[in-house]
């Protein structure tokens, strides 16, 4: 089903920014469809996250057509890549895009020497979160939106060996890791996001260290 469909980045795609931010920018618009605030998925929002990031596309190469872009932003000193903002057009859904744009980029991340990929995604976007998951994707973290009362799972796919988070030991490590971070963003956030008291004299703290 994707077979005339090729995944590449946007230069060499020669595709415009303009042209991607147009299909971030209808597909923004669908989270209301699921309860999710448009203010979290600004394009404005968008621009800034991604003004260092490396951007991938899907095309139709029969048409030329931008169907899917996605987005990467590389922590070289902890070694992963952080993705953000996939998007596909209306017209491709459940065309397996999406799938095919993460096995592409992963591939060029495990080659770049990165050793694993990191996803943040909303609690409320079901099929998203099914879809990491069935991917192997292991939820390690949680949050909320200082923006609005929304939450937030952050995932990670190891894609080289590690003795605690690949093999037997993948399980435990990542539940722990999302353990410490949801009895932290409990504990110090209030449900909009925002520092409480306690969260505040912990921040105090670590600065006067």
């Amino acid at each position: 089903m994707t077979d005339n469909i090729k995944i590449s980045t946007r230069e060499e795609a020669g595709v415009s920014l303009e042209a991607v931010y147009s299909l971030c920018e209808d597909s923004f618009r669908q989270w209301t469809d699921f309860g999710i605030d448009l203010n979290l998925y600004s394009l404005e929002r968008y621009k800034n996250i991604i003004r260092n990031a490396t951007i991938f596309v899907a095309i139709n190469t029969e048409t030329g057509e931008l169907l899917g872009t996605h987005s990467l932003q590389p922590n070289r000193k902890k070694k992963y890549v952080y993705g953000c903002f996939l998007a596909v057009s209306s017209k491709a859904k459940h065309m397996g895009i999406g799938t095919k744009m993460f096995q592409v980029e992963e591939e060029h991340v495990r080659k770049a020497g990165f050793h694993y990929f990191q996803e943040t995604t909303s609690v409320k976007a079901f099929w998203s979160v099914n879809w990491h998951r069935k991917n192997g994707y292991r939820i390690i973290g949680y949050k909320r939106s200082p923006a609005k009362n929304t939450a937030f799972y952050i995932f990670r796919k190891q894609l080289t060996p590690s003795l605690f988070w690949s093999g037997p030991l993948a399980p435990i490590t990542a539940y722990l890791h999302f353990l410490v971070s949801y009895t932290i963003t409990c504990l110090c956030k209030t449900s909009s996001g925002e520092l409480n008291i306690l969260g505040k004299i912990a921040k105090k703290a670590v600065k006067k260290k």
